[in-house]
């Protein structure tokens, strides 16, 4: 016989992606959902943007947006071990698991500061556990800029512009001869995981990979 926690009681578990009611609080997406998820096929798990390979499982379209944005901006962050699980499944689909230490794109201290939290820390975190590495900073962003969500998704240009001069390797970081693992939420031009790469690259990082929960451009 199976008992319902009282927790669940009052804040029954939902699927992260569709927000229906889930029958068991350790699923965090419905039957449906994981049965339409907008996989990408095997050849196309991996995309070479300025040097720096970047992995990603699924395409940015569907439920997937919508769920991305809830881990984002509106705290909704019990989607991340799911995601992390994906992102390590790409990994290993793509042949990438030789990595010294993951790490995530930083936040401008004002926006972490009114979201609490960074959604992308939140992923390295998750994906971390699951591959067993260390998970640290490498990275703080020294300036602020607009967004890149706001900014148009088909201007690379603008992106690019947006985060140059945006990040510095932390000191004592200790990236000589590491292989990183960058992790982020969507790749949309790859703006800002090459300023990122470009900057652990300098601080002596032997290799820069990328992975994210979703990639726009397919």
């Amino acid at each position: 016989m199976s008992f319902t926690k009282p927790f669940d009681l009052l804040y029954p578990p939902k699927c992260i992606l569709c927000g229906g009611l889930l029958p068991d609080g350790g699923v965090r997406v419905c039957a449906v959902c994981a049965a339409n998820l907008p996989s990408l096929p095997h050849g196309k798990l991996a995309v070479e943007i300025s040097g720096v390979t970047c992995i990603a499982p699924m395409a940015y379209r569907g439920a997937v947006p919508g769920a991305l944005k809830g881990l984002k901006f509106y705290n909704r962050t019990s989607g991340a071990a799911f995601f992390a699980e994906l992102m390590r499944s790409a990994l290993v689909q793509a042949g990438r698991t030789d990595f010294d230490i993951v790490t995530w794109t930083p936040l401008a201290l004002a926006r972490w500061h009114r979201r609490g939290y960074n959604q992308s820390k939140l992923l390295a975190g998750e994906l971390a556990k699951l591959m067993g590495l260390p998970c640290r900073a490498s990275l703080v962003r020294i300036r602020g800029a607009a967004p890149q969500s706001r900014l148009p998704g088909a201007d690379a240009e603008a992106r690019r512009m947006n985060v140059e001069g945006a990040y510095r390797p932390l000191p004592f970081a200790g990236l000589t001869g590491k292989r990183v693992l960058i992790a982020d939420d969507v790749l949309t031009t790859g703006a800002t995981v090459c300023a990122c790469a470009q900057q652990l690259n300098a601080a002596g990082a032997a290799r820069v990979t990328c992975v994210t929960a979703a990639r726009a451009r397919v």
